[in-house]
């Protein structure tokens, strides 16, 4: 009896366990989708009734050989279990959990050569948690830490604390040691105290950097109004030179005219002067006669 029933378990067993991979290789999906291969589960049913849906969170589904990413809906089979993607050469580029379509525990991202360059905590679609930056050779860049109300971004040389909308609430600078040696807080956005302790408002900077644009502007206009100023000069200037052109031209014409004219009257003058007659006179002539005796 016992050996019946203990058959019977096995049977049973193996049973549910031929269905369940039955079931997995049936949710399971292979596709090819920007460049990599994607591996993952679907859920069996994904339909209104089933799921509840959260505007802020995005889900992800499979539709058309395709894994569409949509806030607050879905139109088509949420993804639901391991999710990997790899590269071309077979090397994992992602991996990570979804329940529901929505993201959920940690993910971790590689490069084409194996070395991890982020890993990101999540939440049921919303980012909790630490979140670490590598380089391309597996170094420390920064970590930042998504909680509740703020987000804060640790880097080698900073701490960088913002609110869920990404607006700075305070920033601290950090040593060669890792160690604060300062604090500038933020008030929407703009920066409260100066290293020196007092208030400078970017606000006030942008203004003057406006006024000094503005003034810019006029010293260009200026500037402008000169040069068209030196060209109605030099525009003047030759329509002076147009105009003593012809003076020039006239006087050269008189000044040759005057010439040729005392010329000629000269000429005149000696002319008449060789041709003009001798006057006679009585003196001459007296001793003319008495000479001839």
């Amino acid at each position: 009896m016992k050996i019946l029933i203990l058959f019977l378990t096995l049977v049973l067993f193996n049973e549910v366990v031929a269905q369940e991979i039955s079931k997995d290789l049936y949710l399971k999906r292979i596709i090819r989708q920007e460049n990599q291969t994607f591996q993952f589960k679907v859920m069996e049913n994904s339909t209104d009734n089933e799921v509840t849906y959260h505007h802020p969170k995005f889900y992800y589904w499979f539709k058309s050989q395709h894994v569409v990413r949509t806030q607050g809906a879905s139109s088509g089979q949420l993804l639901h279990g391991i999710f990997e993607s790899f590269y071309d050469n077979n090397q994992l580029s992602s991996k990570g959990l979804f329940n529901k379509g929505l993201k959920h525990g940690v993910w971790t991202y590689w490069n084409l050569h194996g070395i991890i360059i982020r890993k990101e905590t999540w939440d049921y679609g919303i980012q909790r948690g630490d979140e670490t930056v590598y380089d391309a050779q597996g170094k420390w860049l920064q970590t930042i830490d998504y909680g509740f109300r703020t987000n804060e971004r640790t880097n080698k040389d900073s701490i960088i604390v913002t609110d869920k909308e990404g607006v700075r609430k305070k920033v601290m600078l950090l040593d060669s040691l890792g160690n604060p040696f300062q604090t500038i807080k933020f008030k929407n956005g703009y920066p409260v105290k100066a290293k020196d302790g007092k208030i400078s408002d970017i606000r006030h900077q942008t203004r003057d950097k406006k006024h000094q644009t503005s003034d810019i502007r006029q010293e260009t206009s200026d500037v402008r109004h000169q040069t068209s100023d030196v060209r109605h000069q030099t525009s003047d200037k030759r329509h002076q030179t147009r105009d003593i052109r012809p003076k020039t031209s006239d006087v050269r014409q008189e000044t040759e005219g005057n010439f040729w004219k005392r010329l000629f009257s000269k000429k005149k003058t000696d002319v008449r002067s060789q041709q003009a007659p001798k006057k006679f006179s009585w003196k001459f002539w007296k001793k003319d006669n008495s000479a001839k005796k």
